[in-house]
C-alpha cells in the first residue's frame, strides 16, 4: 500500500503522482488529474489495489480521505501519451500495484520514488509525508517428507516457516493420529 498523508492542494485536478520502484523503470500511476476542481485540504489518501469495495479517486468527486485502488493511468496525459518529465522514467506504466506481486524479497530493497508534479499555475500544494508498506510472503520448507503413522498411535510432523527478509522463522508442528479403520 502507498499512504500520502496530509495532500492539501488549492486545485486537486493539477496534480499527478507516479510510484516507481528501486529498479527505476518499474512505475505506477496513482491518481492524476483527479477531483472535480475542488482544493484538497489536508487528507489522507491509501492506495491499497486489493482493498474490498475501493475504487479509484474520480474526476467528479471532490478529493476526500480514503482508500483507493490506483487508477492505473492518470486522467491527463501524463503517464499515458505524455511522459512524466525527468527525472522520472520515461514509457509505458504499470496498470495497478498488483506489478509488484511475486518480486523476491531482494527486488523491494532500494530507494522507492515517488513523483508528484503539478500540471498548472497558479495553486500549490503539499504532501506531509508518504509511507510504501511492502507484504512478502514466507517460505514453507518441509523437514520431513514422509512421516509413518502406526496404528493406534500419533506422531508429530515437523515444518520451518520462514521469512528470508526479517530472518524470522517458526518452526510449528502437526500431531497426526492414525485412524482404526474395521476390516
Amino acid at each position: 500500500t502507498v499512504t500520502l498523508s496530509g495532500f492539501s492542494h488549492g486545485y486537486a485536478n493539477d496534480v499527478v503522482a507516479l510510484l516507481v520502484a528501486p529498479d527505476g523503470t518499474t512505475a505506477v500511476p496513482l491518481f492524476g488529474n483527479d477531483g472535480n476542481g475542488q482544493p484538497a485540504n489536508n487528507v489522507t489518501l491509501t492506495f491499497d489495489d486489493a482493498a474490498s469495495g475501493a475504487t479509484a479517486l474520480s474526476t467528479t468527486s471532490p478529493i476526500t480521505t480514503g482508500t483507493y485502488k490506483t487508477t492505473g493511468s492518470d486522467n491527463s496525459t501524463f503517464g499515458t501519451t505524455q511522459p512524466f518529465p525527468a527525472p522520472a522514467p520515461q514509457g509505458s506504466y504499470a496498470s495497478s500495484l498488483s506489478v509488484f506481486d511475486g518480486w523476491a524479497p531482494a527486488a523491494y530493497q532500494g530507494t522507492w520514488s515517488l513523483y508528484v508534479i503539478d500540471t498548472s499555475q497558479p495553486n500549490s500544494g503539499s504532501i506531509q509525508s508518504w509511507t510504501l508498506s511492502l507484504y512478502t510472503q514466507p517460505t514453507i520448507t518441509l523437514t520431513n517428507t514422509s512421516v509413518a503413522v502406526a496404528e493406534n498411535s500419533s506422531t508429530n510432523y515437523y515444518f520451518k516457516v520462514s521469512d528470508a527478509t526479517s530472518n524470522a522463522t517458526l518452526t510449528p508442528s502437526v500431531v497426526l493420529n492414525s485412524v482404526t479403520t474395521a476390516n
